[in-house]
């Protein structure tokens, strides 16, 4: 097992910690259609390719868990809904996530301006920071 794999077995075990606590799963609150929730541990450096992935085989939410000094924080990733009716939106996306861009950096970013849309994938993809607070896992994880 590489030094990347020790890396993420690591963010794993603290989620299965944070998942015996109520508060955080709660948290995960949006369920896929098959009434499962699909949790990716990931790494600071690891790319939105992966995202954008499984959403096309998972066509509901898809929750990041980024482990650091303060906890986990938990990005929520889901496909954009239009109304049957809705003209879809203009083709023109200012969204700065795409494939190669590193988990780190989106995090930054949300923790800067909240909520956003990326149109560049298909399907559109919400991106949320749902918690990225210090006590969002147990102590010691």
């Amino acid at each position: 097992m590489d030094a990347r794999q020790q890396e993420r077995l690591k963010v794993g075990r603290a989620v299965l910690d944070a998942l015996r606590h109520q508060d955080f799963r709660t948290e995960l609150s949006m369920i896929g259609a098959g009434g499962d929730h699909v949790l990716i541990p990931v790494l600071p450096d690891d790319t939105m390719g992966i995202v954008f992935d499984e959403l096309r085989e998972n066509p509901g939410p898809v929750y990041l868990l980024l482990q650091d000094k303060g906890g986990l924080a938990v990005i929520s990733c889901r496909p954009v809904s239009h109304g049957r009716h809705a003209a879809k939106e203009s083709d023109d996306d200012s969204c700065p996530i795409h494939r190669d861009t590193q988990i780190s950096m989106v995090r930054k970013y949300l923790r800067e301006y909240g909520q956003l849309v990326c149109r560049e994938q298909a399907p559109e993809v919400t991106v949320e920071l749902i918690n990225d607070l210090p006590d969002c896992a147990p102590a010691g994880a």
